[in-house]
């Protein structure tokens, strides 16, 4: 068998393409490599994609076209997410499609709310559930807080 250095630092997360072509490496430098399964060489090199490792990382779980695909044209090669508490896109393409030109109205982009409301929806559900942590924490261990003790309010938050 043969043996590869696929990277300078550690390897944190690793995946396999459903069709296996292709490996996906993310590393605890936040660098991801993709690479050909069958050539056993690097595609491309994401260097620092994440400020922390990556703890998660999918090479093109879906042999279908993800979201966006059709309507930007651009694929989604490898998807990753790293303790940050940030994930990202990765693509082996270089650009995206030309824009068509004649018809004033097809140069015009629409922009998707999609994104926007469902990081609002997700937003006011934390802000909901940590208003209720709070008000429980607050109850339960409000003679700890008002001593002055806080070691034993941490004492009193972990229980």
């Amino acid at each position: 068998f043969e043996r590869i250095e696929a990277s300078p630092v550690p390897i944190s997360a690793m995946s396999q393409s459903a069709d296996a072509s292709m490996l996906a490496l993310g590393g605890v430098d936040g660098t991801i490599a993709l690479w050909n399964t069958e050539t056993l060489k690097m595609l491309k090199k994401f260097p620092q994609v994440h400020e922390l490792p990556v703890t998660c990382i999918a090479a093109r779980p879906y042999s279908t076209p993800l979201q966006g695909d059709e309507e930007e044209g651009i694929v989604v090669h490898a998807l990753s997410a790293s303790a940050d508490s940030k994930f990202a896109l990765l693509t082996l393409q270089r650009r995206g499609p030309a824009k068509k030109r004649g018809n004033k109205s097809s140069s015009t982009t629409s922009f998707s709310i999609f994104p926007f409301t469902s990081a609002c929806v997700w937003m006011a559900l934390v802000s909901w559930v940590m208003y209720y942590v709070v008000l429980e924490t607050q109850l339960k261990c409000r003679h700890e807080w008002n001593e002055g003790d806080y070691g034993q309010f941490a004492e009193c938050v972990l229980h």
